[in-house]
């Protein structure tokens, strides 16, 4: 190995030693971002002289297997203890439909609890990433080894389910293939967005179900989300991208239509109403999912609410002076109001709508990371099937800030800044740093 590539696994965290060495002599970079020796003592390695370098494979215990013997028993166990878990909720006192939303997400957060405290503990324990390669590991598992012959292995096996035990069983099977050998956080959310483009890529009555199954964890939503700073940047030099303003304005009269009568219809309209009315729904999905999906769509246009606010945090507050919003995101502090703007000043409509939305789908015991990781994908895919409009909750928040500044700021003689008027309503703090923020949702410039 030489000195170039040997500094770069060193940088990604490896540990990497010269041939020359003792065997248990080794460097690497210490949490203050020095290069040390295994001794702690500071190391230069672009002044040494050492040409030949290896990457420093930690000394098996007698313990370590040799074989995947205990990693497949395992797994299996996993399998096993899924299907006690699906077999345990159809057989409860209590009769419940298999499609019902609310066990679907019951069951996702058990497999996936399962998935992350035994799977990959057991990775970690009995197959070391020093030892064997990522593609070594995938083959244990699965018997090959390449990304394309997994993700054509993993299709083939959702094509084969008929029911929602066998989703639930074969996205079990396949999450760990996401952490799989994976030395970065980005690895691994790299292979979870390969194997959700799976699922998507298969159209069949299951998707939504599996992808909510297949939700990214909250400690790697976390990370992500912390390493998109470059994005921003990179958008904020972009050129403004034009939008319809009547476009808009017709979407939204339309879904107000919509939604008041699908309000008229009450909360226990069966799916053949729903239907006769001409209300949107797709195969698979129940009143209830149908009515949220909708709902939500009419609260992001008028609102430019984040997803996780419309489903879980946000609340509407009438007061002497008009209303206010309660449980805005990113607010610089808890029990923080802001005045509630919309392109649409039905408010008593939007109290219903939240209502209702939060009857058809509970978020009470799931966090805010948790709501966006599970809902975000399938809520912007269906306010596209609704509007047919190419448009997501993010996209909408930026044309929000447009037009309620056209509409609230500028015709109202405001002498506050854009960057503040946007900053304010979209719920970020007015600080020094606001134009980075505020400028994030400016990119879009109606017409």
């Amino acid at each position: 190995m030489v000195k170039n590539t040997a500094l770069t696994k060193l940088m990604s965290g490896s540990k990497v030693r010269a041939s020359s060495w003792d065997k248990n002599k080794y460097i690497v970079v210490n949490k203050d971002g020095q290069i040390v020796d295994n001794e702690g003592k500071t190391f230069n390695m672009m002044a040494s002289k050492e040409k030949k370098w290896d990457l420093y494979v930690e000394p098996k215990s007698e313990t370590t297997l040799t074989d995947n013997t205990e990693v497949l028993s395992i797994l299996n166990k996993l399998m096993a203890e899924v299907k006690e878990l699906k077999e345990a909720k159809d057989n409860t006192e209590v009769v419940c439909d298999i499609d019902s939303d609310d066990i679907a997400s019951h069951v996702a957060d058990e497999v996936i609890d399962a998935v992350e405290q035994k799977v990959t503990q057991a990775i970690k324990d009995n197959v070391p990433q020093e030892e064997r390669t990522h593609e070594d590991i995938v083959k244990i598992f699965y018997g090959v080894s390449a990304l394309k012959e997994v993700r054509e292995l993993f299709k083939q096996d959702l094509l084969k389910c008929e029911d929602k035990r066998d989703i639930a069983l074969t996205v079990t099977k396949y999450i760990p293939y996401c952490w799989m050998g994976a030395r970065s956080i980005k690895t691994v959310a790299r292979y979870y967005a390969d194997m959700r483009n799976v699922i998507k890529d298969v159209n069949d009555n299951f998707q939504d179900y599996a992808l909510e199954l297949f939700s990214v964890p909250q400690d790697v939503y976390e990370r992500i989300k912390k390493a998109d700073t470059k994005k921003v940047l990179d958008k904020l030099e972009a050129d403004k991208e034009t939008f319809e303003v009547k476009e808009i304005e017709s979407t939204i009269l339309s879904l107000k239509e919509t939604v008041t009568e699908a309000l008229a219809l009450g909360s226990e309209v069966t799916i053949e109403q729903w239907k006769a009315n001409g209300l949107p729904i797709s195969k698979q999905q129940t009143v209830d999912r149908a009515r949220a999906y909708l709902f939500a769509t009419y609260i992001a246009f008028v609102t430019g609410r984040r997803i996780t606010e419309i489903l879980k945090t946000l609340s509407l507050v009438k007061k002497e002076d008009g209303w206010y919003y309660k449980g805005i995101m990113k607010k610089g502090s808890e029990g923080v109001e802001i005045k509630a703007y919309s392109l649409d000043s039905d408010y008593e409509l939007l109290s219903k709508l939240f209502k209702q939305l939060r009857e058809d789908i509970d978020t009470s015991n799931m966090t805010n990371q948790e709501v966006n990781s599970k809902f975000n994908h399938i809520f912007n895919r269906a306010l596209k099937n609704i509007t047919g409009l190419k448009y997501t909750y993010h996209d909408l928040r930026e044309i929000f800030a447009e037009m309620a500044y056209l509409k609230y700021g500028k015709k109202n003689g405001s002498d506050r800044e854009k960057e503040d008027f946007i900053s304010d309503i979209l719920g970020h703090e007015i600080n020094k740093d606001r134009l980075v923020s505020a400028n994030h949702y400016m990119t879009k410039e109606g017409k």
